[in-house]
Parts: C-alpha cells; structure tokens; sequence
C-alpha cells in the first residue's frame, strides 16, 4: 500500500524546492479498517503519506471502518483476545452505515 501511495503522490514532487505540483485538485477518499473500536482508535491516518496525498491532491475524506472482524472463524486460530460473538455483532450493527459512507463518497467523487 506504501508503494501505491508513493506513485500516487510523488510524481508531482519537484526536487528542486520540494514543493508539489498537480496539475489539479482531485477528490480523494481514503478507507482504513482497524481492529480497534471508536473509543480505542489508534489510527495515525496514513501518516506522512496522508500528508503528501493533501498537499498534492487536496484533503482526502476519511472513512474509518472500526472493530473489523480478521476472519470468518475465530476458533481456527489463536485470537482468544477477541470476541468473535462482539465482532459479528458490531459488524451486523455497523455494515450498512459504513456502506452508506462508502457509497456517499464514491457518488460525491463522481459528481466532481
């Protein structure tokens, strides 16, 4: 993802006053899925790439998709610090939320 992000941003670096340069602002929507709840968010974003992403393309919406599920089965592997039943249950309780987000971004990109 880091390389995707660099030729995305970087052909718009200039080497001589590293200032960037995009022919134009373009929407961009970033997308994060994290294991962490709302009330435990260690997101950082997307860090110093994030920051190359707004200063080449413009501020990017973000659409966090919190206390994602790893797999299908928790028992099949050693995840005991997880619940798989609380898991489920904010997904069931969150997917068509975040889908909407994610559809509502998608159309507002298009409409620009």
């Amino acid at each position: 993802m880091r390389a995707f992000l660099e030729r995305l941003a970087f052909p718009w670096l200039s080497y001589n006053d590293y200032s960037l340069t995009a022919p134009k602002r373009m929407p961009v929507v970033l997308v994060e899925t994290m294991n962490g709840t709302p009330e435990r968010n260690n997101s950082n974003h997307f860090g110093t790439m994030e920051w190359c992403i707004t200063s080449a393309l413009g501020e990017p919406e973000r659409i966090i998709g919190h206390n994602t599920c790893q797999v299908a089965r928790y028992d099949n592997y050693e995840l005991g610090s997880f619940s798989e039943a609380a898991k489920h249950a904010w997904r069931d309780a969150h997917w068509e939320e975040n889908l909407q987000r994610a559809y509502d971004a998608g159309r507002k990109m298009a409409e620009l």
